[in-house]
Order: C-alpha cells, then sequence, then structure tokens
C-alpha cells in the first residue's frame, strides 16, 4: 500500500517508524517547525535500551506525493480543519483516511443510525458547518482508535511508554475489504490491530477514560495511578465517567463498561501522565474541544445532563488559560 502519515508528532512520528520497517511504500507529511530538524536530524526513539535513530522519507508539500491508498492524520483536533486544503492532493476515490485525534470525530454522525441528523447539526466543536465533512469526504474515513501512550521529549525525539493496540471500524459497521487491507497493513507494522464491528462503543469507553482521568489531571497533576489510589479521585473520576455515559446512552450507545469496571480496567494503565497534562507542563494548548466540549455540545442538544463534566471542565480550561495553553473567553 502506498501510505502516507501526516503529522510527526509523538503518535505519528511513532507510527511512521513502524511503517517504515516495512515493504509498504510510506511517505510523511510536517508542515511544522520540526519538519527541517526531522530532515536533518531524522526521528529517534528513546525507549528502547538502545535509542533507534531513522531517517523518514518526508516533505512539507503533500503536493509532491499524489493519491495514496491510505492516509494516517496525526496532527491535534483543533489542527485538522487548517489542513484540510493540503490534504487534497493525497486523496483518491478509493483513499482510506485514518483520523488520530482525541474525543468525537468529523465524521462520527456519517452512516450513524440514530435519529441526530448531522447535516442539520454539527458539532461546533469539532467540525464547524462541516468544513472538514466536506473536504475529507466521510466516504473515505475509517474509524481508529489509537491506545499506545507515546510521549514526545523534544523535536523529533519521542518515547514510546506502553501498548500497540488500534482498533479499526467502519462508520457503518460492515467488515469491509478496505478494512481487511489496513488492518493487516497495521500488522506488518508489527502493530496490534482488529476490526469491530461497532467503533462508536469503543469510541466512547476511550472518551470516557481519556476526558475524566485528563481532566482530573489538569486540576490535580495527579497520574492516572495515583487517582486509582485516592478515593475522593476516584469518586470525581466516576461522576465525569456518568455524565459521559449519559450523553452516549441519548445517541443509543449503551458503553460495554460502567465507569467502575473501566476504573478496574485503567488501573492495568499504571503510572503514565495524560497528554493533557502532558500539554499543560509543555506549554502547548489543551485538546479539550473535540474531547470534552463536543461531549458538552452533544449533551445539550439531546437534553443529557453534563452538569459535573461542566464544573470540570471549566476549571480545567481555567487553569489552561492561566497558563496560556487555551484560548481565553
Amino acid at each position: 500500500m502506498k501510505i502516507c502519515v501526516y503529522g510527526l508528532g509523538a503518535i505519528g512520528g511513532w507510527i511512521a517508524l513502524r511503517f517504515k520497517a516495512t515493504d509498504h511504500e510510506l511517505s510523511c507529511v510536517d508542515r511544522s517547525d520540526i519538519c527541517a530538524v526531522l530532515r536533518r536530524d531524522g526521528m529517534k526513539l528513546t525507549s528502547d535500551d538502545s535509542p533507534l535513530e531513522v531517517s523518514l522519507p518526508i516533505t512539507d508539500c503533500p503536493a509532491d506525493l499524489g493519491e495514496q491508498d491510505l492516509v494516517i492524520i496525526a496532527v491535534r483536533s483543533m489542527e485538522l480543519a487548517g489542513i484540510t486544503d493540503s490534504l487534497q492532493p493525497l486523496l483518491g476515490k478509493d483513499t482510506a483516511v485514518v483520523t488520530l485525534c482525541e474525543g468525537i470525530p468529523w465524521w462520527y454522525f456519517y452512516k450513524h443510525k440514530h435519529k441526530y441528523n448531522p447535516e442539520d447539526h454539527w458539532l461546533d466543536a469539532v467540525d464547524p458547518l462541516g468544513a472538514i465533512w466536506a473536504a475529507i469526504g466521510p466516504e473515505r474515513a475509517l474509524g481508529c482508535i489509537a491506545y499506545p501512550s507515546i510521549n514526545s521529549t523534544g523535536p523529533g525525539i519521542i518515547q514510546h511508554q506502553f501498548g500497540s493496540r488500534f482498533l479499526l471500524g467502519e462508520p457503518d459497521g460492515s467488515k469491509s475489504k478496505r478494512s481487511e487491507q489496513v488492518q493487516q497493513a497495521f500488522l506488518d507494522a508489527g502493530l496490534r490491530s482488529d476490526v469491530v464491528s461497532d467503533i462508536r462503543s469503543s469510541l466512547w469507553l476511550r472518551i470516557m477514560a481519556s476526558a475524566a482521568f485528563s481532566l482530573v489531571s489538569v486540576l490535580t497533576s495527579k497520574k492516572p495511578g495515583d487517582m486509582f489510589i485516592n478515593y475522593r479521585l476516584r469518586r470525581e473520576v466516576v461522576e465525569i465517567m456518568n455524565d459521559i455515559v449519559a450523553v452516549a446512552k441519548s445517541l443509543g450507545i449503551t458503553p460495554s463498561m460502567t465507569p467502575k469496571e473501566l476504573l478496574d480496567v485503567s488501573v492495568l494503565l499504571g503510572e503514565h501522565k495524560t497528554l493533557m497534562l502532558q500539554d499543560l507542563e509543555g506549554g502547548r494548548q489543551l485538546e479539550i474541544g473535540a474531547l470534552v466540549t463536543a461531549v458538552q455540545e452533544l449533551g445539550r442538544n439531546t437534553g443529557a445532563a453534563t452538569d459535573k463534566l461542566d464544573t470540570v471542565a471549566e476549571l480545567a480550561a481555567e487553569i489552561g488559560r492561566s497558563a496560556g495553553c487555551y484560548p481565553k473567553k
């Protein structure tokens, strides 16, 4: 397959390194300031006993690459709308697009069976007026949830903390030929990959954990492992998750685990910093929109109460504003 990884931050850089070792035709796009660093020094993986340095085929001009079989978008959710024009040369009629963003994905309501109508109800927190939907095309979207924990310790320097699991799924729940091809490509790269029939259900479990742990970590500077052993923090996490469950149910999704069951499973993740806490400490903008604000927006639109989520999200946003990591009101 012709595979392009767009965005070489932590997760994008790590995935690119894995695909570089396969027979697939890899190309990489990064239009940030680190592009020149990556061209000069390559990508460094520091998690192994012997640090790995790899030169990646990278460009800041997607038009040089042509149409791809698979495009893996690994930019942050608030950056996605700004790259849609540059994506166009990569997109052919049959190109599959995997978006590795936190939270509610831009394609969520494509072939959604619930009464919620995407043409009438675009999510302002994710895709105002459906601009991303129109530019990429929801028919190209292949759902994906990334579970690895990857940290960036400097430009082009990444650290793999744990995990190699990815879930893939068609928005309509079918097991398509392209989902199997993408799954095989991930397996070729040594990545654990499964195709599921209900990607949205798995997505809500991910949102429950990511939103709750991320918000509490910003408020407390605690790692998830510290939250598990603190009764009061555990209670806050469960209450946030309960609000997210209410929104999911309002959209016809009942997560396969209760908040307490999800906590019991998540304790295995151990001592790692959430991405949102890493962003706060690194002076980067907090990725609250698609992960939290979108859930609140859905709650308002469907009548699901999110009182605890609203309170904790506002406190986290204020901490972000004070640190210069979140837009001021």
